[in-house]
């Protein structure tokens, strides 16, 4: 990558970016966002790291949802979501870096399923197929709690922590398509997501989520915040939001 690049990825990237990660992860991170091709629908990598897990960095032009689709299309293949960290850049594009348990199998195996995974993250892109309804029609409650051990979930939102965005809190009996659940909720209340943090720890998942609502402002109405807190207090619960 020349220079001039290079300092095209530091100028697009939020502050907050560049307290959270190594120099080794921006590098990987910008290899990434400056390989997306203006014709292609996005550009992504996957790294494996040791002790089973995987690093999977996609970026893309950010649209209404992405999150909730990107966790969704791992979710419907099989790829178990550990932690992510997803941003806005200031030219309109999302990066987002998923911490997953590498699929299970021979190297042809792991090919097959990542491979899988591009070609459904493509057409959902494109339009051609709606992920929510692709998760119901697989027959599996993807949306039932799975943690041995149930622990009290906590939902918190709170305008006294950012003086640009909405800062939701979530603490949750982690389960397969959690994250799908919460992002796909947020989306429901037309809120867009700029800085997002999830991370998993045994059978328990803190996420961290900095939103904005219709016209790029907080969410400060308290009858919609409640209403939000409500919605995502079911979907940690174990219960999928909007389910007949």
């Amino acid at each position: 990558m020349g220079s001039t690049r290079v300092e095209e990825f530091f100028e697009m990237m939020p502050r907050r970016y560049f307290v959270s990660h190594t120099p080794r992860q921006i590098a990987r991170h910008a290899r990434v966002v400056l390989s997306l091709r203006p014709e292609a629908g996005h550009a992504s990598a996957v790294r494996m790291m040791r002790g089973g897990f995987s690093e999977y960095i996609l970026c893309t032009r950010d649209v209404t949802r992405l999150y909730a689709d990107v966790a969704g299309c791992l979710t419907a293949v099989d790829i178990n979501i550990l932690g992510s960290n997803v941003y806005t850049t200031r030219t309109g594009l999302a990066l987002e870096v998923y911490r997953v348990t590498t699929p299970a199998g021979e190297e042809s195996d792991r090919d097959v399923r990542w491979a899988d995974l591009e070609a459904l993250l493509q057409r959902v892109l494109r339009g051609e197929v709606d992920i929510e309804e692709r998760l119901r029609s697989r027959g599996r409650p993807y949306g039932r709690a799975t943690a041995p051990v149930p622990r009290p979930s906590r939902v918190q939102i709170r305008n006294d922590v950012s003086d640009f965005y909405t800062v939701i809190d979530v603490t949750a009996n982690d389960r397969p398509g959690l994250l799908f659940d919460l992002t796909r909720t947020l989306a429901g209340h037309d809120l867009e997501i700029f800085i997002s943090k999830a991370s998993t720890v045994l059978d328990q998942v803190a996420d961290t989520f900095y939103v904005k609502g219709p016209g790029a402002k907080k969410v400060v109405d308290p009858e919609k915040v409640a209403r939000i807190e409500d919605e995502l207090r079911q979907v940690v619960g174990g219960e999928v939001a909007g389910a007949p």
